[in-house]
């Protein structure tokens, strides 16, 4: 089993809070002090504004603690993956984990217009060495992603599995992972639960640590450790913020913890 954190572990802390704000290298010491061997550093954590040498700095520091950095993306057309290609090949990332969107103020993306813009970046990605990890999200549904993977006809086109985010269109992790568990290259392993809100009308869907929630992590971290891929099993949370930063970050860092222990102790139950 492959463990690892993503910067998305830390979402208040990375956005920023009171006018500060956790950096890329501190996940990346967070990553060594909790001793996992995988970093994933996605658009939140601010890799496009950091100089070349703190780039490299951070890639100094990735090879000396021996740990594997992955990279994330939010893109609307395939021209956009060059530039974080360009920082996957300065930090020696061989994963990109890509959320697609939506232009903004443009005609919305067909289906087929998906399947030309990953055909596209799959050339790109295969020529830099570098897999692409589409991650399932709430504008999706699991059918369309493994249409999108199967069509792009690439051994660097593949899926980030993420156990939550396809709650947002009415899909389990169960029936996501159902349809795209051919195609999985990584996960996100974020838990959550659900209750109903005060006036009873509804339900509302919030973040735990892992195992604390009322996801079956358990049986899906089970069939995510069988496949062929290995893929890293990459924490995150949604964690809402506190009153202040040091607060929002020490919440952050107890439910990270919490959940890199409830992985290990999963591990030691593998067959």
């Amino acid at each position: 089993m492959k463990i690892g954190i993503g910067s998305y572990a830390y979402p208040q802390s990375m956005g920023g809070h009171g006018g500060q704000r956790m950096t890329a290298m501190e996940v990346l010491a967070e990553a060594r002090a909790l001793a996992v061997g995988v970093c994933q550093l996605a658009d939140n954590a601010g890799l496009e504004a950091m100089t070349n040498g703190e780039l490299d700095e951070l890639a100094r520091c990735a090879r000396l603690w021996n740990m594997d950095i992955q990279l994330g993306a939010r893109v609307g057309a395939a021209d956009e993956v060059r530039s974080y290609l360009a920082l996957c090949r300065r930090l020696n990332a061989t994963l990109l984990r890509v959320v697609l969107r939506q232009p903004v103020g443009a005609p919305a993306h067909s289906l087929d217009d998906w399947i030309e813009i990953a055909m596209d970046c799959g050339q790109q990605a295969a020529h830099a060495g570098v897999t692409l990890a589409i991650e399932n999200h709430d504008s999706m549904r699991a059918k369309d992603l493994h249409r999108i993977v199967q069509s792009a006809h690439s051994a660097h086109v593949g899926i980030c599995f993420d156990t939550a985010n396809s709650l947002g269109c009415f899909e389990t992790a169960e029936a996501v992972f159902a349809e795209l568990r051919g195609q999985v290259v990584c996960a996100h392993i974020k838990d959550v639960t659900i209750r109903r809100v005060g006036h009873s009308e509804g339900f509302a869907i919030e973040g735990s640590p892992a195992g604390r929630g009322m996801l079956n992590l358990s049986t899906l971290v089970q069939q995510l450790c069988v496949l062929p891929t290995e893929p890293a099993l990459i924490v995150e949370h949604w964690c809402a913020p506190e009153n202040t930063f040091a607060a929002t970050l020490a919440k952050e860092k107890q439910w990270t913890q919490a959940s890199v222990a409830y992985l290990r102790a999963l591990e030691g139950t593998q067959p």
